[in-house]
């Protein structure tokens, strides 16, 4: 995963269920993490598992 600072990002909001929040909270907590990093990881992975690699996408 590459790393960029947070403030060079634009915000971008997001509407879950509460249940899901909930989870997601619970799981960056777990794993010592923001629960933006945790979105973003989960996403990531997500991804490569869905274009059976990495994650780079196709130009």
């Amino acid at each position: 995963m590459k790393s960029t600072r947070s403030s060079a990002q634009p915000p971008f909001g997001l509407r879950m269920p509460p249940a899901l929040r909930e989870r997601v909270r619970a799981a960056a907590f777990a794993n010592r993490r923001s629960i933006n990093s945790e979105i973003v990881l989960i996403l990531e992975q997500a991804f490569a598992s869905a274009q059976g690699g990495d994650g780079a996408q196709a130009s």
